[in-house]
């Protein structure tokens, strides 16, 4: 892409924010990739020489190391989009290396090659937003098609000089561009070096989580030595490029208020940096433009007092090179700031106590719910919201002001409505119908068809919820299409309680799109959550999540399902595929299915552990709702104890992976296979104990695995972290492997068979495999308790 002066640049990041609200289409031609990644690196003047040498040699160091590398091919394309912009002040943006593709080992080197060689700047001020600004508008017309796009922002001290930093984090973050932070506290004397003080140490950490980084699995990495630097760089691309948030820092923005004062850098920048009454004259005309009061043209008669104002301030050189600086940093934030959507003029917490809908339907939560604007929080106190009728709910917030229902502390309001005989309900309990920017927090849905019915719908957060005891399914996006969903760490358990005197009944955990692809569910993510005891009378299934033909985009990540075979016996996880892009399944927990899971096309299946099914491990083969099969990538899992561990019809397929994989099914099928042997099919590196049907232990393909007892710890306990000794370390083929594993740890050369990565590591060091919520707290460890009153009639 062509370059033009730094006054070019932040003229075209202040239109870039304020004209546009999404990023600009990929054209026809452009390049796919797994992600579009800008490097916004501090050189600002209190970075001296040593460390700012320090700080590129951790990125040329990163790029050439096998971790990164694999991270990079670990993709659904294999290659990833980087340009290096090093920054400080509002003006000083310069692009070090352009876009390039980095798809491989050889690419790598050849970027961190440029990037060793290219001069390094030294500039003074440092503006966060200027070079957030500048990032956001260098994916346009870059060549490439990222599935996602990034911006990392390195630096060791607040925004002190451009438009404050929130505003513009918020306008670029709605373009669907997530952004990470890297805070460097390199210096011993100060929270963010020696340049400006007023923050106790490890301020500088919150100032990035809450004023910096934002966007879908953002987070940030603190350093606090100069000898942490290189490895801190490192970790952070394989989160990124992976896209993995580390599990005990944020993985989006949080809605809480800011922990810390997000001016506090300009607030104690020196004093001749303040702007006058002038400046607040613009402020104040800014406001009145975005209410329609007010032409903007008016703005830019306050540049002319402005301009006067600072050339009486100093006669050098210095003070006049800043005038034009700080008009155009003035342009960003009140241009970025026409961007942003008008903040409800008066944002409500509302509290509300438990009652019932009257005898006409009347209920307090349904309309509250309803009379719901931007920003408003509504909070349920602790007991019983009854409605006979159809409860359904709009609300749309914005990106900037979500609207908020959540439980009120260490309460548990239950939304329900009377239960029917034999569980025979003629309305889900409630449903929210083409809402947005939206928050569910904490709330427990008992009861109805289908408990949480979503109809459209983009930008929700339902997460810490319970849903249980409905007469068919859980949770269903099947009504209408939607998108970019968080669905996290809900409690799903006891459905399809419909009585079999009166008929049949699904009881899918999550029903995740349209039968036939009628419908869309595309960008969600599905983390976390503990799904169990699912019931299902007809062919329609009891799976604990389904993703229905041509959703895609969506991540399945985390979760412990199991006991899918009350009723009828269908797969904890089921994706079709067949849409415009791949789902993931990785890192979940299974046991007590019928299928494990059950993949046709369009997936990567990583990292999961498949335990003790009663039909198979895994199943991959054609289903008559998908025309082609195509896509599959299914690597590192391990799969134990079930009839057959892999089921693989992949005859008419293209484009398939099967590799790495701990397949222990002793005394049973541990594999049953066909079309393995076509031109688009690779087969590599799989561990296998029990008989092999279409496959044989070649050496390339399938290695004979041993006992489970010798491969696994324990497991009978549950226990699959691969021993000392043990077969599967350091056996998978390097090219295949994930870049983390079940844990959620870095993989390291020589990578390890299965979903563990042991890295020398006797024991395991993570989540000890039990029924309750995935993850690494002992307190978590405790399953919530299941209903003993379950009866049906």
């Amino acid at each position: 892409m062509a370059l033009g002066s730094s006054r070019g640049r932040i003229a075209a990041a202040a239109l870039v924010i304020a004209a546009t609200a999404v990023a600009a289409p990929a054209a026809a031609d452009d390049m796919p990739v797994d992600l579009e990644l800008v490097l916004a690196v501090d050189v600002s003047g209190s970075m001296d020489e040593g460390e700012r040498a320090l700080q590129r040699g951790g990125y040329v160091q990163a790029f050439l190391h096998p971790e990164v590398i694999a991270a990079i091919g670990s993709g659904v394309y294999g290659r990833i989009a980087v340009t290096y912009v090093e920054w400080a002040g509002p003006r000083s943006q310069e692009v070090v290396i352009p876009w390039r593709a980095v798809d491989g080992e050889a690419s790598a080197e050849g970027f961190a090659t440029a990037l060793k060689a290219a001069p390094t700047s030294h500039i003074h001020g440092t503006s966060i937003s200027g070079a957030i600004a500048f990032a956001s508008t260098l994916f346009d017309d870059n060549g490439f098609a990222g599935a996602r796009q990034a911006i990392d922002v390195s630096g060791d001290g607040p925004n002190n000089m451009g438009p404050a930093v929130t505003p513009v984090r918020d306008a670029v973050v709605a373009r669907g561009v997530t952004i990470n932070g890297l805070p460097l506290t390199l210096h011993a004397g100060g929270p963010w070096g020696t340049g400006y003080g007023g923050l106790a140490a490890g301020m500088l950490d919150l100032y990035y989580e809450d004023c910096v980084i934002g966007g879908p699995g953002a987070f940030f990495l603190s350093v606090q030595a100069p000898e942490q630097l290189a490895d801190a760089i490192r970790r952070k691309l394989v989160l990124e490029i992976a896209g993995r948030a580390p599990t005990l820092l944020p993985a989006q923005l949080s809605q809480r208020p800011p922990r810390i004062d997000c001016l506090i850098g300009e607030k104690t920048r020196p004093a001749w940096l303040d702007i006058p009454a002038s400046a607040r004259r613009v402020a104040e005309i800014l406001s009145m433009v975005r209410r329609g009061r007010v032409n903007p043209g008016v703005i830019f008669q306050c540049f002319r007092p402005l301009r006067r104002w600072l050339s009486h301030c100093s006669t050098d050189g210095v003070m006049r090179r800043m005038t034009n600086a700080l008009l155009l940093a003035l342009a960003v934030v009140m241009l970025a700031g026409l961007a942003l959507p008008l903040a409800h003029a008066s944002a409500a917490t509302i509290e509300i106590f438990p009652s019932n809908a009257d005898a006409s339907c009347n209920e307090e939560f349904e309309n509250r719910a309803n009379a719901l604007k931007p920003g408003d929080v509504l909070i349920l106190h602790g007991g019983t919201y009854t409605q006979t009728c159809r409860r359904a709910v709009t609300m749309n917030g914005t990106a900037a002001s979500p609207i908020t229902i959540l439980a009120a502390d260490g309460e548990i309001p239950i939304i329900t409505r009377p239960q029917a005989a034999n569980f025979d309900y003629s309305q889900n309990n409630i449903e929210i119908e083409n809402s947005s920017y939206l928050i569910v927090r904490g709330l427990h849905f008992k009861g109805g068809d289908g408990g949480v019915n979503f109809i459209g719908g983009h930008h929700i957060t339902f997460e810490n919820n319970e849903v249980y005891e409905t007469g068919n399914n859980a949770i269903r996006l099947n009504s209408g299409n939607t998108d970019s969903f968080i669905i996290r760490r809900n409690h799903i358990h006891h459905t399809g309680l419909l009585a079999p005197s009166t008929g049949t009944t699904e009881g899918e955990g999550m029903y995740i799109g349209c039968r036939n692809g009628s419908c869309i569910a595309s960008n969600h993510l599905v983390e976390g959550n503990y799904i169990h005891h699912t019931r299902g009378t007809s062919s329609g299934g009891n799976d604990g999540i389904e993703v229905k033909y041509r959703s895609f985009g969506n991540t399945i990540r985390n979760n412990v399902i199991h006991d899918t075979l009350n009723g009828t016996a269908y797969p904890c996880i089921f994706v079709y595929g067949g849409g415009a892009g791949v789902n993931i399944v990785e890192g979940n927990a299974m046991w007590n299915c019928g299928e494990a899971i059950q993949v046709v096309s369009d997936a990567i299946i990583r990292n999961n552990l498949i335990l003790n099914s009663t039909i198979t491990g895994i199943s991959a083969s054609p289903h008559n709702a998908v025309p082609q099969m195509r896509n599959v990538t299914i690597v590192n899992n391990t799969v134990y104890g079930n009839p057959t561990c892999l089921y693989v019809r992949w005859s008419s397929a293209t484009n398939m992976v099967l590799a790495n994989n701990a397949v222990y099914c002793s005394g049973a099928t541990a594999v049953d296979a066909a079309g393995l042997t076509g031109s688009t099919v690779t087969v590599k590196s799989n561990y296998v104990t029990g008989s092999l049907l279409g496959a044989s232990i070649d050496g390339s393909r399938f290695f004979a695995g041993g006992t489970p007892t010798s491969a696994f710890t324990n497991p009978a306990e549950l226990d699959f972290w691969p021993p000392p000794g043990s077969v599967l370390i350091g056996k998978a083929g390097a090219g295949l492997t994930p870049a983390q594993d079940f844990n959620e740890s870095g993989r390291v050369s020589p990578f390890d068979v299965g979903a563990y990565e042991t890295d020398g590591r006797a024991t395991n060091p993570g989540w000890k495999v039990g029924p309750g919520f995935k993850q690494s707290s002992p307190s978590d460890l405790i399953a919530p308790v299941a209903p003993t009153t379950l009866r049906l009639q």
